[in-house]
C-alpha cells in the first residue's frame, strides 16, 4: 500500500498520458497470435548493409568456449549447451547476461569469422545454434522468458538479418525456410508487441527491429513491419533527441546505443525525407558524443552506463563515415560546453578535463536508468582519469544494484544516509531530484557552474542542497551548501580512479599516480570528519574493481558549507 500511495503521489500529468496512450496503442498495435505465418514468407535477397559495430572481438575464444561448453559475455562465463544453454532463467540474478544472450551478436560474430577464414568449425557453431534456438526457444514454450522479449526479438533481427546478408550459404534450403519463417514469426510477434509501456530507448530499438524485417523479409509481413517501423521512429526522434544532441534519459551510455541505432536506420530508411531526418539528429547526437568523452576515448558512466555497453565516439565516427555522413574529427576537443537541455556541462582544459550533473534523473514518465547523482562530477587530470562514476555493474536486485545508483556512490553530497532521488527496485524512481537556479558562465580559462536541488525537503526542516563547481587552468573548487533547518547528518566525497593512491594529511588528501601528486584539501566546521574508505568502481557490467574513496562528514545544525579544493603538488 506504502508503494502504491509513494507511486500515486508522483505520478505526474504527463505520465498518466503516456499511460493512457500505451493502452490504447497497445490495443491498436495487437495482432492475433498464429501457430505460423504464411508459407509466402520469402527472402530479400539484397539486404542494406548498415555498418557493423560488434562488441565481440575475439570469435576464436568465443568457439573454443562453446566447443568446450561455455559461453562469455560481459565478464561472466557460463555453462551452454544446445537444447540446455537458452534454459538460463535465473530471474534473481544474472538477468543481463540471459537476455544478452538472445540477441545471437555472438553467433554475428562467428558467422563474420567463418566468412573471413572459411573455417569449418565456425560454420558448424553458428549452423547449430541457430537451428537449436528455432527447435527449442517455440513461441509460448521457450525455456527462457526472454527468447520472446520483444527487445531481444528486435536486437536479434538485425544480427540475424546480417548473417543472411553474409553467410546465408551456410545453410541448406530446409534450413534456410525453417530460419526465414521463424524470422518472419518474431517480427510478427514485435509488430503485436511493441514496448509502449517502457518506451525510452526500448520503444526506438523496436523500431528499428522492424525496419530490418521491413527489410529483410518480402510480402505483407515485410510491408507491415516496415511501416511500423517508419511511423514510429519518426515521432521517437523528436520525443527522445533533445534540440542539443542529448538523449532524453540522460545515460551517455544509451546515448551512444540510440545512436548505433539511428546509423543502423539512416541505412534501412528508404524515404530521402526521413532519412535527412534521422541525419539532422545523428549530427547533433554525435556532437554531443564528442564533448562527453574522456581523453581516454571513453565517455563518462553517467547514469547507468559501462564501457562495454555501447560503442565509443570514434568507433560511431568511422560508422558515420561509413554511412556516407562525412569525415568527423576523432581528435580530442578543447573548451566547454553546456548541454542546457541535456543537464550536463562538458570542460576540456589543457589540464583538467570534468563532467558536471545539473540534469534531470531522466524522462519523468521513464526514469528507470537514474542514479541518485544529482550535481555529481567526474573529473581526470592530464588526460588520466581521477574521480570517478560508480559505474553500472548488473541489472540484478540486489545489493551491487543499489550501492551502484546510491547517492553516497557518487561525487556529490549525502543528507542523513538517504538517497537524494528515491530509486528502489531495479529500475524505479519514486520521489526526484530536480535541479533548479541553476547558472552557468564559461572564458577561455574555465566555467563556473551553480545549481541546487530539493531532493532532502521531505526531510524535517527541508535541507537543500547547493552546489558550486569552479574550474580553473590549473585547479578547481567545489562548494556545497547546505541549508534548511534542524541538525542532520551530512557527508560527501570522490571516488577515486582504481590507479591512485590515496593518504590523508590533516585537512588534506594527497593523491599519487605515476610521478603525479594532487592536493585535495577540504574545508568547513569543526566538526568535520575525514576518511578514506574501501569502495567499488564498476566500469562495465559483470566487472567490480577495488578502489578508494576520499570522504567527509559532520553533524550539526544547517547551514553547514564544505569547500572542496583540488590541485596539482608540484
Amino acid at each position: 500500500m506504502n508503494t502504491l500511495i509513494r507511486t500515486a503521489s508522483h505520478l505526474k500529468a504527463s505520465q498518466i498520458y503516456w499511460r493512457l496512450m500505451y493502452s490504447i496503442k497497445r490495443k491498436a498495435s495487437l495482432i492475433p497470435a498464429r501457430a505460423d505465418v504464411s508459407a509466402a514468407v520469402s527472402f530479400n535477397g539484397k539486404i542494406p548493409d548498415p555498418p557493423c559495430l560488434s562488441g565481440i572481438d575475439d570469435a576464436e575464444k568465443l568457439a573454443a568456449d562453446l566447443e568446450e561448453g561455455f559461453l562469455s559475455l560481459l565478464n561472466a562465463s557460463h555453462a551452454f549447451e544446445p537444447k540446455r544453454g537458452w534454459a538460463f532463467t535465473n530471474s534473481d540474478s544474472n538477468r543481463l547476461w540471459a537476455i544478452t544472450v538472445q540477441y545471437h551478436e555472438w553467433l554475428h560474430a562467428l558467422a563474420i569469422e567463418y566468412a573471413r577464414t572459411r573455417k569449418p568449425r565456425y560454420a558448424k557453431l553458428v549452423r547449430e545454434y541457430i537451428m537449436d534456438w528455432i527447435d527449442t526457444c517455440k513461441r509460448g514454450a521457450s525455456p527462457s522468458p526472454f527468447a520472446w522479449d520483444s527487445y531481444a526479438i528486435a536486437t536479434r533481427l538485425g544480427w540475424w538479418s546480417r548473417i543472411l546478408s553474409s553467410v546465408s550459404m551456410l545453410f541448406n534450403d530446409a534450413e534456410l525456410e525453417k530460419i526465414l519463417r521463424s524470422y518472419a514469426l518474431q517480427a510478427e510477434h514485435l509488430l503485436g508487441n511493441i514496448e509502449w509501456d517502457l518506451r525510452a530507448n526500448h520503444l526506438l530499438r523496436d523500431c528499428i527491429g522492424l525496419l530490418w524485417a521491413g527489410r529483410t523479409l518480402e510480402g505483407q509481413i515485410a510491408n507491415k513491419c516496415y511501416r511500423k517501423g517508419v511511423e514510429e521512429l519518426r515521432e521517437q526522434l523528436d520525443e527522445q533527441v533533445m534540440s542539443d544532441g542529448g538523449h532524453f534519459e540522460r545515460s551517455t551510455m544509451y546515448h551512444n546505443q540510440v545512436l548505433e541505432d539511428l546509423l543502423i536506420a539512416y541505412s534501412l530508411v528508404r524515404e530521402d525525407g526521413m532519412r535527412a531526418k534521422i541525419l539532422d539528429k545523428i549530427s547533433i547526437m554525435m556532437n554531443f558524443s564528442r564533448w562527453m568523452r574522456h581523453e581516454d576515448g571513453r565517455f563518462p558512466l553517467l547514469n547507468d552506463s559501462a564501457f562495454n555497453g555501447a560503442r565509443t565516439y570514434d568507433e560511431l565516427a568511422l560508422a558515420f563515415q561509413q554511412s556516407g555522413g562525412g569525415r568527423l574529427s576523432l581528435q580530442p576537443i578543447q573548451g566547454t560546453r553546456y548541454f542546457a537541455q541535456t543537464g550536463y556541462v562538458a570542460h576540456h582544459g589543457p589540464l583538467w578535463t570534468v563532467f558536471a550533473d545539473a540534469a534531470p534523473v531522466g524522462p519523468d514518465y521513464q526514469p528507470g536508468h537514474a542514479h541518485a547523482d544529482t550535481l555529481t562530477i567526474e573529473a581526470a587530470y592530464r588526460g588520466k582519469r581521477v574521480f570517478v562514476d560508480p559505474g553500472t555493474y548488473s541489472y540484478d536486485e540486489d545489493e551491487m544494484r543499489k550501492y551502484t545508483r546510491s547517492t553516497r556512490a557518487h561525487n556529490t553530497v549525502c543528507i542523513d544516509g538517504e538517497n537524494s532521488s528515491e530509486v528502489w527496485k531495479i529500475f524505479r524512481v519514486g520521489r526526484r531530484a530536480y535541479p533548479k537556479d541553476v547558472e552557468f558562465h564559461c572564458d577561455d580559462t574555465g566555467f563556473v557552474l551553480s545549481a541546487a536541488h530539493g531532493g532532502y525537503r521531505h526531510l524535517k526542516g527541508e535541507p537543500s542542497h547547493k552546489r558550486l563547481v569552479d574550474v580553473g587552468q590549473r585547479e578547481f573548487t567545489v562548494v556545497d551548501e547546505v541549508k534548511g533547518g534542524e541538525e542532520h547528518e551530512v557527508s560527501g566525497g570522490f571516488l577515486l580512479a582504481p590507479c591512485w593512491k590515496a593518504e590523508r594529511i590533516d585537512n588534506c588528501f594527497i593523491l599519487r599516480r605515476n610521478g603525479i601528486r594532487l592536493r585535495v584539501k577540504i574545508e568547513g566546521p569543526k566538526e568535520l570528519e575525514l576518511r578514506i574508505s574501501d569502495a567499488l568502481h564498476c566500469p562495465e557490467f559483470g566487472k567490480q574493481m577495488k578502489t578508494k574513496r576520499i570522504e567527509w562528514s559532520c553533524w550539526g545544525e544547517l547551514p553547514i558549507h564544505v569547500t572542496t579544493r583540488v590541485e596539482e603538488l608540484r
